[in-house]
């Protein structure tokens, strides 16, 4: 293998390995939030087990462990791949660098013996002196001496750039069998989601006796849902006719803002009037929409069980959902924040969603309901995770938050707003 393509081995290898370490930076990002996610599911699970009774809302608990568990051991399988692969291309470095150290050696070895030879004949000295002037003499003896210095300097580059590499190699090993040992774990756990799958099948064995009842009840909570759903387009109806009365001065008296706040809402996308908007409207929207997807979660610890839009109950396949929003269950006495600063437009009691509380936020608005206790009151200013009021536990132990986003009278999908976990 001669020197250029050996360089041109090591350059590939060195840009490739930074991207398998980031990937697996990535599946690790992945595997933590995962772990995240189980380990906040059975804590809600096993507080909703402690009233011992079988209930719809355990059977999703138990279907969403179990798909969680499954990407998760999928990913530490993918964690192993990535790993066992970085370990072969180091190990294809180390065969490389093998073959060069042992080419130079050999070249070394003949420079050596060649160098005894001359010694023995003198012909160093002949080489020198057979100089045709001083300097020549000169630039002879500087290339000896440089000639060795480079074999040798060669020589002590590619011993420093194998132990790295097998420096390398050893910490990978060590990740290797630290994933195995992971993966053994997991596969343990696999064992006991079995269990938990098992569970799983059995209480839903038992509430298939009882689905007319289920769906009576999935049919009044999507009716209390559909009451909020009104009670908060009138609200919201209000709000944005107070914000109208007020933008409606600064119109009279400051045209130019008219075509300002055209802009604004033409780039936002609100459905509300532009002369719905007055300056300080207009900055507070902006800074909402500008967080879009970087919201913090309106409680500390949760996980959603019930996503937005319309779709099929996740384990009564024949029953359709409609949510304006995200269910987020957590454990009792879990507290619900305010996503963004605002100002609380109204506090409001719906029979099935317990209390709720709108916070304006510009041309934007978040509800935040099943509420058992509310910490604020209409007027109040709120700041970003300032707690609004204590979710409510149900007489099966169920902790769960009913959370939406509006823009104007247009309801958003949450999810797309809430910092990623």
């Amino acid at each position: 293998m001669n020197a250029a393509k050996s360089l041109l081995v090591l350059i590939s290898i060195w840009l490739v390995l930074p991207a398998k370490a980031q990937s697996r930076k990535e599946l690790e990002d992945k595997k933590r939030k995962a772990q995240e996610e189980i380990s906040m599911t059975r804590q809600v699970l096993e507080e909703t087990q402690k009233k011992k009774k079988q209930t719809l809302n355990n059977l999703v608990l138990l279907g969403k462990l179990i798909r969680n568990q499954n990407e998760l051991i999928e990913t530490i399988r993918e964690e192993i791949s990535s790993v066992e692969e970085e370990i072969a291309m180091k190990s294809n470095l180390i065969s490389d660098l093998e073959y060069a150290l042992e080419q130079e050696k050999k070249r070394l070895a003949k420079v050596m013996v060649q160098s005894y030879k001359s010694r023995s004949q003198f012909s160093r000295l002949a080489f020198v002196f057979s100089a045709q002037s001083f300097n020549q003499a000169v630039s002879r003896i500087k290339y000896i001496r440089k000639l060795a210095s480079f074999q040798k300097n060669l020589i002590h580059n590619i011993r420093d750039r194998k132990m790295e590499v097998n420096e390398k190699l050893l910490e990978l090993e060590g990740v290797k069998h630290k994933k195995g040992r992971l993966l053994g774990t997991e596969e343990s756990e696999r064992r006991q989601l079995e269990r938990d799958r098992l569970t799983k099948d059995q209480l839903a064995k038992s509430l298939g006796g009882k689905e007319r009842e289920l769906r009576k009840k999935l049919n009044a909570q999507q009716q209390a849902l559909k009451r909020l759903d009104q009670a908060i387009r009138n609200l919201i109806a209000k709000e944005m006719e107070s914000q109208r009365r007020s933008a409606a001065p600064s119109r009279n008296t400051a045209p130019a803002n008219t075509e300002s706040t055209t802009s604004s809402s033409a780039k936002s996308g609100s459905t509300a009037p532009a002369t719905a908007l007055t300056p300080e409207t207009m900055a507070l929207s902006a800074a909402f929409a500008t967080n879009r997807g970087k919201l913090p979660w309106p409680l500390e610890r949760g996980v959603i069980t019930q996503g937005f839009g319309t779709y099929q109950h996740p384990e009564l396949r024949s029953v359709t959902l409609v949510s304006n929003g995200v269910d987020i269950s957590s454990v009792s006495g879990a507290q619900a924040r305010s996503v963004f600063k605002g100002v609380v437009s109204a506090v409001l009691s719906i029979p099935g969603q317990e209390q709720a509380v709108l916070v304006n936020h510009g041309e934007y608005f978040t509800v935040y309901a099943k509420l058992s206790r509310v910490l604020v009151k209409k007027g109040d200013k709120v700041d970003t995770r300032q707690p609004l009021g204590v979710v409510f536990t149900d007489e099966d132990g169920k902790t769960e938050l009913q959370f939406q986003v509006w823009q104007g009278q247009k309801v958003q999908n949450p999810a797309l707003w809430l910092l990623p976990r």
